[in-house]
């Protein structure tokens, strides 16, 4: 049951990403997607779904370069991070990895601005104001719900939620992790 898990809100994620990119907002729903996933299960369990999901991220965007790619480590690390030190509970901290997630995502889009200006020596496309805030202020807002939305699912579901995420520190027990802790 949680490969259909990460499979539907992977996608999920994805398409509305698509979507609200078509239309000129900037918000990375996958990262933080990957985020949650990586948080509640372990970066080795999220990360295979991450990468396909970020494939067909820049697929969906007519990407020549995956740039999607460049966030997988990040999220990964932020998450590994949070899952050892951070506060899964308490719906507020939340906003921290978002603006962590946001500023990754914004490093990227200009990363790949520079790349696409450094191969066809044209001017490097810029990152406008406008796009760091929606990032910003988009991951910001989006993280806490997105947890509170995902994580309801989850329970409903009887799957691992994220805010009753293990927190290891430096073990890799995988063995138990599929399981809820107790409460």
């Amino acid at each position: 049951m949680p490969v259909v898990w990460f499979i539907f809100t992977s996608a999920a994620s994805i398409i509305l990403e698509v979507c609200l990119g078509h239309f000129g907002y900037t918000i990375p729903l996958t990262a933080m997607t990957g985020f949650y996933l990586a948080v509640a299960y372990t970066w080795r369990k999220a990360i295979l779904c991450f990468l396909v999901a970020c494939i067909l991220l820049d697929l969906g965007f007519g990407r020549p370069f995956p740039v999607s790619w460049l966030m997988v480590p990040y999220v990964m690390l932020l998450a590994q991070y949070w899952r050892k030190h951070g506060n899964t509970t308490e719906r507020l901290l939340q906003v921290l990895p978002g603006l962590a997630i946001g500023a990754g995502a914004i490093a990227c889009v200009a990363a790949y601005g520079a790349m696409r200006s450094f191969l066809s020596e044209t001017p490097a496309e810029m990152v406008s104001s406008r796009m760091v805030i929606q990032a910003l202020a988009s991951s910001f807002i989006l993280l806490p719900v997105l947890t509170v939305f995902l994580d309801s699912l989850a329970k409903s579901l009887g799957l691992r939620r994220y805010t009753s995420s293990i927190h290891f520190f430096f073990s890799d027990d995988d063995e138990n992790d599929w399981q809820e802790p107790d409460e």
